[in-house]
């Protein structure tokens, strides 16, 4: 009876450890998008979703969805691929995603017609902290590139577009279901 118990022992443990180096994994996490005092939100909130599938204990690759607070209100859309180096109890990363970030209301200045959000871009390093077989506390920081792209009317100069780009540091913490 031992002798089965620890064959079945053995034959299942590399198959937990590899469940957690391969499939599907999801994150959900929030942050701050800190930029200039000049902006209008000069640390607007984010809220994100990303679902990877990783490959191998080394890389994923997924999409991201969520909602930030740039100028206005916007839903990113992106693709975002994680390199990952495990160390024990812990995994850290590298990651770069890319993508457009749509406009989800317009914002709150005269003569603003449309806006029609833009091309997103950025990059993150962070930690994976492993809590059990199954999840994991993610932090990361980063760098974010955005440009919101606006069609406005003026009474004097008449109909132009107008765009506007954010470089803004990003922080997050969140938690990664396996």
């Amino acid at each position: 009876m031992h002798k089965l118990f620890f064959l079945l022992s053995f034959l299942l443990i590399p198959s937990a450890v590899m469940a957690q180096n391969r499939g599907y994994m999801s994150i959900l996490s929030f942050g701050i998008l800190a930029g200039t005092s000049a902006d209008e939100n000069p640390a607007p909130l984010s809220v994100i979703t990303e679902h990877h599938y990783r490959f191998n204990k080394n890389i994923s690759l997924g999409g991201m969805t969520g909602i930030e607070q740039i100028n206005e209100n916007t839903l990113p859309a992106a693709v975002n691929l994680k390199l990952f180096v495990p160390a024990g109890a812990c995994d850290f990363f590298i990651s770069g995603l890319g993508g457009y970030s749509l406009s989800l209301e317009k914002p709150k200045v005269v003569g603003i017609q449309k806006a029609t959000g833009g091309f997103m871009a950025g990059a993150e390093i962070g930690l994976f902290i492993r809590v059990n077989g199954g999840s994991s506390v993610v932090i990361a920081l980063g760098y974010r590139y955005n440009e919101l792209n606006y069609k406005l009317e003026d009474w004097w100069i008449g109909n132009y577009e107008r765009k506007i780009t954010y470089n803004r540091f990003a922080i997050r913490i969140g938690i990664a279901i396996y």
